[in-house]
């Protein structure tokens, strides 16, 4: 099994602008880096490898020439518990409900 999210990867500009964001240290808590940072449009969960190849080709063909997704960032990060950092992202509901058209008779 793996564990899959269908995500999204912030822009370089955006990841930059993230990056000055302040991110003092902590005690047992170490920050990502920026290449690891994304925008998750759907979860799956633990999916069986034998399912991989499937989600990939459904959302392949879903998402066929679809144009780049424009989203907006922010207006403030929030730090809801523990030792995640998010930042709002809002412009991604339509892609976000292809994703899911597209992979709901698979997971």
């Amino acid at each position: 099994m793996t564990r899959l999210s269908v995500a999204v990867r912030p822009s370089p500009e955006i990841r930059e602008r993230l990056a000055q964001l302040p991110r003092p240290p902590r005690a047992g808590f170490s920050w990502t880096v920026p290449e690891r940072w994304i925008v998750k449009l759907r979860p799956l969960g633990h999916v069986p490898d034998l399912l991989v190849a499937p989600l990939v080709d459904a959302l392949g063909a879903a998402l066929a020439g679809a144009p780049a997704p424009t989203c907006t960032l922010g207006p403030a990060t929030v730090r809801p518990a523990g030792s995640w950092l998010y930042a709002p992202v809002v412009g991604l509901d339509e892609l976000a409900d292809e994703v899911f058209a597209a992979t709901e008779h698979l997971v």
